[in-house]
């Protein structure tokens, strides 16, 4: 997921800063024993204990994991590389220049790499993701509570729905104005989509996001990059600025399964909005609405089955889970 040349530099600085602060009780890192220590860490994070002492005990059945981490490397020496880690040596100056210094370079280099190294099929989904490692005053710290971890940094990402890979990777709250910023009449959160995009311009993929970025102009802006897009928009009770009035939720019968559509012809896109439980809303610059795919609900004590448009069917398997 990094280039070899950036994780030695990683190694390169967490040795200084750890010298600096431990001076000769620091034993310096190799590339092995760094790669070892991701690794451990990486099983900490799927496979979860209460008591992180447990992760170096020998243990079978429900209890412990069978694998115990002190055959491949000491709780003490892992916790100190946990504790020294860094990804550029501190500076004030940098950091008063740069709150996101830390963490730049290393989300360019994956980045770029990713971009490179893994092709993605047809289906890019971006979403908002959170990262647990919470730095030292980090600007793009946040709490949302509906995350399976809550507190930390929150990014804007774009995964590759075959593989199930974050290919890129883009910083929220971020004080450094970034490419496409400064565009004419350019959204900061449309301008993030571009940046995350870029790799795949004029590729014929289809994007498919969620209701905090599904807007027309977003659809419009992916149309004129070469990109499709299937994404749902928030729930109002008429549509967005752009499009026409017409009242699209409340010409949705109420019946489950119902759906109803209105296309724009001149910007090449359409909206339709489909009930399940709720009325969602999808705007779309590729796809149709013939019926495809099947779903159930639970109406008036009853299991109801019914078929959904193709659209709305393509959004549902490959959105962000």
């Amino acid at each position: 997921f990094l280039p070899l040349d950036h994780l030695e530099s990683i190694i390169s600085n967490t040795n200084a800063h750890a010298r600096s602060i431990l001076a000769g009780a620091w034993t310096d890192i190799t590339l092995p024993e760094y790669l070892k220590w991701l690794s451990l860490l990486t099983i900490m994070t799927v496979v979860h204990h209460c008591d992180r002492d447990a992760y170096w005990k020998k243990g079978s059945g429900l209890i412990y994991l069978t694998i115990d981490f002190s055959d491949y490397m000491s709780q003490n020496r892992f916790n100190n590389i946990t504790r020294m880690h860094v990804f550029e040596v501190p500076s004030k100056e940098k950091q008063l220049d740069d709150p996101l210094y830390q963490i730049r370079s290393t989300i360019q280099a994956f980045n770029t790499y990713m971009s490179s190294c893994i092709t993605p099929g047809k289906y890019l989904v971006i979403d908002e993701s959170m990262n647990q490692w919470l730095g030292i005053g980090m600007p793009n710290l946040k709490k949302v509570p509906r995350k399976p971890h809550p507190i930390g940094q929150e990014f804007k990402t774009l995964a590759d729905h075959h593989t199930y890979c974050i290919l890129q990777i883009d910083t929220v709250s971020d004080p450094k104005p970034k490419e496409y910023d400064s565009d004419e009449g350019m959204r900061k959160l449309t301008a993030t989509v571009k940046r995350l995009v870029k790799p795949w311009f004029f590729t014929g993929r289809t994007v498919i996001a969620d209701s905090w970025f599904g807007a027309p102009d977003m659809t419009t802006m992916l149309t004129e990059l070469g990109l499709y897009s299937i994404m749902q928009i928030a729930k109002r009770r008429y549509w967005p600025r752009g499009m026409p009035t017409t009242d699209v939720v409340e010409h949705t019968d109420s019946e489950p399964g119902s759906f109803f559509t209105m296309k724009n012809q001149q910007r090449g896109m359409f909206v339709t909005t489909f009930r399940h439980l709720k009325v969602k809303a999808f705007i779309s610059s590729c796809g149709t609405t013939r019926l495809s795919g099947s779903c159930a609900v639970e109406h008036r004590g009853q299991i109801k089955q019914f078929e959904r448009p193709a659209v709305v069917d393509e959004y549902e398997k490959h959105k962000s889970k």
